[in-house]
């Protein structure tokens, strides 16, 4: 049929208006698929999550559909379990050590909403009242060799699975290249700040000592500065702690309680580079430090207060001078600044012995001033 015959027929059609139908038919079907091919490629995607889990164990399964094809990934964020024992010294690295070995392996720590720390910190962790996930079958538990040697057998795992790690972990090394933000989550509240700085000043008012600068929450641990009201001189804050307790009651045990010898030696140590000093002095057993701290010192001792708060109290000084024990070599870590540490904590030949390296130079950070 040539192009005259076929436009004839077409002059021919009825015109009962059933072309036109046809052409809005094409024309809307048009319109429609355009208006989802645009849709799709602006991003506007459809989502839908399914089987939500109980828990916040950030498990989803995503139906995506995105040109017509419908995609599933799924996204699974597994954790580190630590194992806590003891008191604050040993909860604080637990803690450190468990938050250092997940920031390596992209992975978090879960804790129960019971934990201690969570009374004076804010902790970058999944914090559940539901912990069983922790102690499921699917579970990997590692166990330390030595509580206070870098382990690296305890990093010898993937991150496909949930991880219970045991016992102490009390080496700076499992957490050091993260230090600064377990720093940040070790910052007392503004509340027991404001506690403690008032405990501080009541006991420098009895010595003429008053703070120049009133409390702000960029307190940075430090207590800012101090001046004696007679000679406007700026005082420098010792922290002190002097570890007795169960340690001075074992001796068989294997444990090395600071001497009188040793506390001398640590004050002469800060007299023979910092002038107009005062020592701030935590100890649980305070009888014996009032009676073997140097005489010719100007001193404050931190009677009747809670761990926590006597914790506080003397990082916000300057230096620090630490005896034995996890508590004291917190005050030391959090307060910053010099550090002297009585060697060594444990006695040779002994059990305890066997907890730290051979130099403690796993324990110990290497620029601390060992007396």
């Amino acid at each position: 049929m040539n192009v005259n015959t076929q436009t004839e027929v077409m002059k021919n059609e009825p015109s009962n208006g059933k072309g036109a139908q046809r052409y809005l038919t094409i024309v809307t079907v048009f319109i429609i698929t355009l208006l989802f091919y645009v849709n799709v490629k602006s991003g506007n995607n459809f989502i839908r999550v399914e089987h939500p889990s109980p828990f916040r164990t950030q498990i989803f399964n995503i139906t995506i559909i995105r040109k017509g094809i419908l995609i599933k990934p799924q996204k699974v964020d597994y954790f580190i379990c630590p194992t806590f024992v003891g008191r604050i010294g040993n909860k604080l690295f637990l803690y450190a050590s468990s938050y250092g070995i997940a920031r390596s392996k992209g992975m978090k720590v879960v804790i129960n909403t019971n934990c201690e720390l969570l009374q004076y910190f804010t902790l970058n962790a999944d914090i559940r009242k539901d912990t069983s996930i922790c102690h499921s079958r699917n579970v990997k538990t590692i166990k330390e060799e030595h509580s206070a040697v870098y382990d690296k057998r305890l990093l010898d795992f993937d991150n496909t699975h949930n991880v219970r790690l045991v016992q102490y972990l009390q080496s700076y090394l499992y957490f050091d290249r993260y230090k600064e933000e377990v720093r940040n989550q070790f910052t007392f509240s503004d509340e027991m700040i404001k506690k403690v700085t008032l405990l501080l000043d009541n006991k420098l008012k009895g010595y003429d000592i008053y703070r120049n600068s009133t409390y702000h929450k960029n307190h940075k641990y430090k207590y800012m500065k101090v001046y004696n009201e007679t000679t406007q001189k700026k005082i420098t804050l010792i922290g002190v702690h002097i570890r007795r307790g169960d340690w001075a009651k074992y001796p068989d045990a294997g444990y090395n309680v600071p001497t009188k010898e040793y506390l001398r030696k640590a004050v002469e140590w800060y007299q023979s580079r910092t002038e107009h000093l005062v020592f701030v002095v935590a100890s649980n057993g305070m009888e014996w430090a009032k009676d073997n701290m140097p005489k010719n010192i100007t001193t404050i001792y931190l009677e009747g207060n809670p761990a926590w708060v006597d914790l506080a109290a003397i990082t916000l000084c300057e230096h620090f001078i630490s005896s034995s024990g996890t508590f004291s070599w917190w005050a030391a870590w959090l307060t910053g600044g010099n550090v002297t540490f009585f060697k060594w904590p444990a006695k040779e030949g002994t059990r305890f012995r066997t907890a730290y390296s051979k130099d403690y130079k796993d324990y110990y950070y290497s620029h601390w001033i060992g007396l």
